[in-house]
């Protein structure tokens, strides 16, 4: 009842009607007096056992009567149904039985069911990133041993260079400096990648032979 403003409780007995009613922080209504009640609430849940309608069109149109513009919400969880069907082409009349509940259970159901689905894809999708960094790790100190080379033969070329040209500028030298990490960024960009995305044992093996790494740990 959290957000209602009145509840009222209808019931042929009046024992049962207050049990509810003080249940529901509501108030009884004679049963007599729905009719009278239907105009008054904007919304109506109907669950009793009797053969005959409790809620007639007959009823609902009186409610309307003093030009209502306020929808009116009819719940039917009786069986026999206790709201004749035809109220439902009323305007402004939304009815709704057993079955109409059901069918809305059940389309909640599969929302929940569609998101546990892209749920897991995701969480699936993200394992397998996951994956790849840890893979990544065995294959880390490789590629720090082979830039650590390289970058100890560029400076010492570099060294080299200096001491042949003299004749340049420190912004000169600072043009060629990022020239060659350019150029050794560039060529080492093809083997790294080629071992992050193939870090299994004998590929590792395989690149310290190659750049003779075994004693750049």
């Amino acid at each position: 009842t959290v957000g209602v403003a009145d509840v009222m409780v209808a019931n042929r007995t009046l024992e049962r009607a207050e049990e509810l009613a003080d249940y529901l922080s509501g108030r009884t209504v004679p049963f007599d007096e729905i009719q009278d009640s239907l105009s008054q609430v904007d919304i109506a849940i109907a669950a009793t056992d009797s053969p005959s309608f409790v809620v007639t069109r007959d009823m609902v149109e009186r409610a309307f009567a003093d030009n209502r513009e306020a929808p009116l919400f009819l719940f039917d969880l009786a069986v026999p149904r206790d709201v004749d069907p035809e109220v439902a082409s009323m305007r402004g009349v939304n009815l709704f039985n057993i079955d109409d509940l059901s069918t809305i259970a059940e389309e909640n159901l599969e929302d929940r069911k569609r998101a546990v689905v892209e749920a897991e894809a995701v969480v699936d999708e993200e394992i397998e990133k996951f994956m790849k960094w840890w893979d990544t790790l065995d294959v880390l100190p490789t590629i720090r041993a082979l830039r650590r080379q390289a970058e100890g033969i560029r400076r010492k070329e570099m060294a080299r260079a200096q001491a042949k040209l003299d004749g340049l500028s420190d912004d000169q030298m600072a043009v060629v400096d990022a020239l060659t990490r350019s150029i050794v960024n560039r060529l080492l960009h093809d083997p790294t990648s080629s071992l992050k995305q193939g870090a299994d044992n004998a590929r590792l093996v395989a690149a310290r032979d190659l750049f003779k790494l075994w004693d750049s740990e």
